[in-house]
């Protein structure tokens, strides 16, 4: 077989399954970081790194726990270089929601069920905070400033939110 063949093969591959997973990988990632657009950066670093490590993924076993492994990495060493420690959840909680959502019994559907079920037990203005900065991607500091609040307020808020939804998974 012509060498250029499995190459394409294999980016077709890589491609198709990245494309797969992609939002289950970026949900876990936005799930540890303040920012929407912090979680885009860590995929697309992640995402380098899968495709330069592919050839050690093995056809046939989850890509998804492969690849959330390596986004892990990208995630700690995101941290590091932003050394803004506070904009990320570390330890036990990112290893609970790894493992959570790694689960190989369980839909992700029904990940995405729970979650749900947990936002419905919050107060509907946590849920307006959640969604105004994951969904439409819009700056704390100017959410905090629009209630005449400090900024400091709503990252601990955001902080303590992502960690009940994590720990209700």
């Amino acid at each position: 077989m012509n060498p250029t063949n499995t190459d394409s093969q294999r980016l077709h591959e890589f491609n198709h399954n990245l494309q797969t997973h992609r939002n289950n990988l970026v949900t876990c990632i936005a799930a540890l970081t303040t920012y929407k657009h912090d979680a885009e950066d860590v995929m697309q670093r992640a995402a380098v790194t899968m495709w330069r490590k592919y050839d050690t993924f093995k056809a046939g076993t989850d890509f998804f726990k492969w690849a959330i492994q390596i986004s892990r990495y990208e995630l700690c060493n995101f941290s590091r270089v932003l050394k803004r420690r506070d904009r990320l959840s570390y330890g036990e909680t990112y290893e609970l929601a790894v493992k959570r959502t790694m689960q190989p019994e369980e839909p992700y559907n029904e990940i995405y069920e729970r979650i749900e079920n947990v936002l419905l037990t919050l107060p509907k203005d946590m849920v307006d905070l959640l969604l105004a900065v994951y969904v439409d991607g819009h700056d704390v500091k100017t959410i905090a400033a629009s209630h005449g609040k400090a900024p400091r307020t709503y990252y601990n808020k955001l902080t303590q939110l992502r960690k009940k939804i994590i720990n209700n998974l």
